[in-house]
């Protein structure tokens, strides 16, 4: 499994990274979309500066997160600000 892991290219990533979009395109969950870019992002940051497998999968780990977290926070300013206010709870 090391072996396998260790043979990871810019390639893979890009073939993740566009696979992933191919299939939020299908379902449009919203999910696979954060993903999908966090994959590009690996893909194209490891074309740029090769590094190890290790920090690889804990870059697309970390680029997940934080792509899901900045679209969950965008999307709930937007939700809050284009709500009516009659229908918004006090708190």
């Amino acid at each position: 499994m090391t072996e396998l892991l260790a043979g990871l290219t810019h390639w893979h990533w890009l073939g993740l990274g566009f696979a992933l979009l191919a299939i939020e395109v299908l379902g449009s969950v919203g999910f696979l979309l954060w993903t999908g870019i966090a994959a590009l992002e690996v893909g194209l940051l490891l074309l740029i500066w090769p590094f190890g497998w290790q920090g690889q999968l804990l870059l697309f780990a970390l680029q997940s997160l934080i792509t899901t977290w900045a679209w969950w926070r965008w999307q709930h300013k937007q939700d809050r600000s284009s709500a009516d206010p009659a229908l918004q709870i006090n708190e």
